[in-house]
């Protein structure tokens, strides 16, 4: 699965049931958090099942884990993770009742924005979390014709890299290099100053609905705490979970 340039890992079959696992490890061990039952014992058993799994960590951060109930908003939820980088972690953190929520924002940003950059979508003290900045300033084309001339070594242990790193010192001390930063960071900033107002309106609107919409099914919700876990909920998601007003 490509965006552009970016190559998106996708997890085998046999990657995915470790992955299950784990979950199913880790929210068993919150649900006992959460209802004030946790124990040393069982904080250890699932650590010691987690180092069993043998997970490749940077392939499971990096692959698109697209939530398994996204429904009917699973295209609109991709191309959000797609726009997340490598290292941050392809994930949707919260549960399908704000999923409308979040498509309707991405696509508010992206008509500002089309090159966005999302870190995280989540949901904290009970209410969404969307982290996203303005698109990255581009590379500079003069960086672009020097890394296609002179291929960077794999390994500092390479004996040609000093060679290359003297040559990359050379090369960003330049005119031409200087004048080729300017031409990209300067129109960059202004657009970045530009976009950060009307970002932070969209976003903050986002997440003002989040706190009357129940995480869970998307009916209207409010803040309802289980033993000092806070969830958005409407009465009846609340019921069924044990959660109070």
């Amino acid at each position: 699965m490509t965006n552009d340039d970016k190559t998106i890992p996708v997890l085998t079959e046999t990657e995915k049931a470790r992955l299950d696992v784990a979950k199913s490890g880790i929210s068993a061990l919150a649900a006992e958090a959460a209802d004030g039952v946790i124990t040393e014992e069982s904080i250890g058993a699932t650590f010691n099942q987690l180092g069993q799994l043998d997970i490749d960590i940077p392939r499971l951060i990096n692959s698109t884990h697209v939530p398994k109930a996204a429904g009917e908003h699973e295209e609109a939820l991709i191309r959000i993770l797609m726009r997340i980088p490598d290292g941050w972690g392809r994930w949707i953190s919260c549960d399908p009742g704000w999923y409308p929520i979040i498509v309707e924002l991405d696509a508010a940003l992206t008509a500002l924005d089309p090159n966005y950059e999302v870190h995280q979508v989540k949901e904290k003290y009970g209410t969404l979390r969307y982290y996203c900045d303005p698109a990255p300033m581009a590379e500079p084309e003069c960086d672009k014709q020097f890394m296609a001339e002179h291929p960077r070594p794999d390994s500092r242990d390479d004996p040609g890299w000093q060679v290359w790193a003297d040559a990359w010192d050379a090369h960003c001390e330049s005119t031409k290099h200087e004048e080729g930063f300017a031409a990209v960071h300067d129109p960059w900033i202004a657009h970045r100053d530009e976009m950060w107002p009307k970002f932070d309106e969209l976003v903050r609107a986002a997440e003002k609905k989040s706190a009357v919409t129940c995480e869970r099914c998307g009916q209207p919700g409010s803040i309802r705490d289980r033993h000092g876990w806070i969830r958005t909920l409407c009465g009846d998601c609340a019921e069924r979970g044990g959660w109070r007003s």
